[in-house]
C-alpha cells in the first residue's frame, strides 16, 4: 500500500526530527564514516542499536559530555539496525562493532583505519557524572595528540621504523 518513495519520505522526515534534538552530528551513511576516519581531526564515534531504549538519555549524554570536551574532540552518532543495508550494519563489520555490545565508542584518533580504542560506556546512569566520566576518558586517548589553534586534537600519523632516512 505504501511506495518506497513515501516510505523513504517518512524516514528521511524521522531521522531530521531525530536529529534535531540533539547536537550530535549523525552518521546517515557509510560515506559518512569515511568522512570521519578521512578527517584530520580526531573524532569518537557512539555505535548504538536502534533497538535498544534509552536513546533519548544517551542524546543527553553525548550533548553533556561534548560540552565538556569543549570542541576539542568532536562525537558522531552511528545506528546499527537490523536492517542488512543499514548505514551503521556494513560498516559495523569492519570494526567488529554487534548490536548486543552497544553502546559503545570508538576513538579515531591516527590516520588509520584502526581505532586508537574501543570503550563501552563507564557508567550505567546516564547523569551528568556519567557525561563527565566519559568526556575524561575520550580527553585521556588523545592527549598525545597534537592540537590545532582552536584547540581541536589532530589526528596522529603514524610512521614505519625510526622515522630517519635509513632505508
Amino acid at each position: 500500500p505504501y511506495s518506497a518513495a513515501m516510505i523513504r519520505a517518512a524516514f528521511f522526515s524521522l531521522v531530521c526530527l531525530f536529529a534535531a534534538s540533539s547536537e550530535a552530528a549523525i552518521i546517515e551513511n557509510a560515506d559518512g564514516l569515511e568522512d570521519v576516519i578521512a578527517s584530520g581531526h580526531a573524532a569518537a564515534v557512539l555505535w548504538v542499536s536502534k533497538d535498544r531504549e534509552g536513546q533519548e538519555d544517551l542524546h543527553k549524554l553525548v550533548d553533556l559530555a561534548e560540552e565538556q570536551l569543549d570542541g576539542r574532540l568532536k562525537i558522531y552518532w552511528l545506528e546499527i539496525t537490523s536492517a542488512v543495508n543499514g548505514a551503521g550494519t556494513s560498516s559495523a563489520f569492519e570494526f567488529n562493532i554487534r548490536r548486543k555490545k552497544t553502546p559503545k565508542f570508538m576513538v579515531m584518533g591516527q590516520r588509520s583505519r584502526t581505532p586508537t580504542a574501543m570503550m563501552p560506556l563507564p557508567c550505567a546512569d546516564l547523569t551528568e557524572e556519567c557525561a563527565t566520566m566519559v568526556a575524561d576518558q575520550l580527553l585521556m586517548q588523545c592527549e598525545d595528540n597534537p592540537q590545532d589553534q582552536d584547540g581541536s586534537f589532530q589526528k596522529l600519523t603514524l610512521t614505519l621504523g625510526r622515522g630517519g632516512d635509513e632505508l
